[in-house]
């Protein structure tokens, strides 16, 4: 997934590439946050959630890009739907249990 930077109306369009996420699975389901612009929440149809966000702050106290991956403890775990929480503080996600 590539994830690009679009400059704002009145400014020169020249887009730059910001981050590349790489999967080992093609990618699913995304979803942006409606509140916080800068968090994104995707899944590969695994056992696993993975979060995307700008608003990371590193050691040495700028604000940098992180990706991190969020393993789901269930066996049987296969998000299908992501939405955003009340006040979109943290990623929802609604799954299929597959019958074993």
């Amino acid at each position: 997934m590539h994830l690009f930077a679009f400059p704002g109306p009145g400014e020169t369009f020249s887009p730059r590439l910001r981050s590349v996420l790489l999967h080992s699975s093609p990618v699913m389901h995304v979803h942006w946050n409606p509140v916080r612009q800068g968090r994104l929440a995707l899944s590969c149809g695994g056992q696993a959630m993975y979060l995307w966000s700008e608003e990371w702050i590193g050691e040495s106290g700028a604000e940098e890009e992180m990706a991190e991956c969020v393993g789901i403890p269930a066996s049987a775990f296969n998000p299908h739907h992501h939405s955003s929480s009340v006040g979109a503080q943290a990623p929802l996600v609604s799954n299929l249990f597959r019958e074993i």
